[in-house]
């Protein structure tokens, strides 16, 4: 677990108290981990899928190491695919930034239902701002480029709808590119999705 989520434990050690430090460290982690498109391979949803549950099959993406990613665009210099120990033995899964950061896989809708109750979570805890960390990366289609596909589109439009209704919640700032951007590299980005991180109304 690196220094940041240490630093966090501290804090939430100092505020609780030794007895409920755990369980409210745990919570935080899991909201923190929720919003971003790849979770830390130390993440509680790593976990249960490293331990097989049945919840959380098919929470990444598995790969073939010998598959051809040539095609995938790549914000980083570093492998595209990680080997990490799972219930099967070792398992190859998607990548985008680095070994620390495991893809969500959301063409499975269960990955989708937990993405919005987290934020939905965060909303009723009194939120009044979400950020969807590296949201043009979020779908994968091996064979094309990864980034501003469709899906992710569209995932990028709904997720603002599903917030429209949660008390506290009236903004949300998502991290990608906006359209002409977008157009530049071969892909449609949806309206409203801006460059650096900024907050656009729902």
């Amino acid at each position: 677990m690196n220094e940041q989520y240490e630093r966090i434990r501290e804090h939430v050690t100092v505020l609780y108290g030794a007895d409920r430090a755990q369980e409210v460290f745990d919570e935080i982690v899991k909201l923190i981990e929720s919003v971003d498109i790849p979770v830390s391979q130390h993440s509680h949803y790593m976990q249960k899928y490293s331990e097989g549950h049945p919840d959380y099959e098919n929470f990444f993406i598995e790969m073939d190491p010998d598959e051809d990613v040539s095609a995938v665009t790549r914000p980083r210099t570093l492998p595209l695919l990680h080997d990490y120990e799972t219930h099967e033995g070792k398992t190859w899964l998607w990548t985008t930034f680095s070994k620390d950061q495991v893809d969500l896989n959301f063409s499975n809708p269960k990955v989708l239902i937990e993405i919005v109750r987290v934020m939905l979570s965060y909303a009723e805890k009194g939120a009044s701002m979400l950020r969807l960390d590296a949201i043009p990366y979020a779908w994968k289609i091996p064979g094309t480029s990864c980034i501003h596909l469709d899906e992710t589109h569209r995932f990028g439009e709904a997720v603002p709808r599903c917030l429209e209704g949660a008390v506290g919640c009236g903004h949300a700032a998502r991290s990608g590119v906006c359209r002409h951007e977008a157009h530049a590299q071969g892909s449609d980005a949806p309206d409203g999705v801006q460059s650096g991180g900024s907050a656009d109304s729902l």
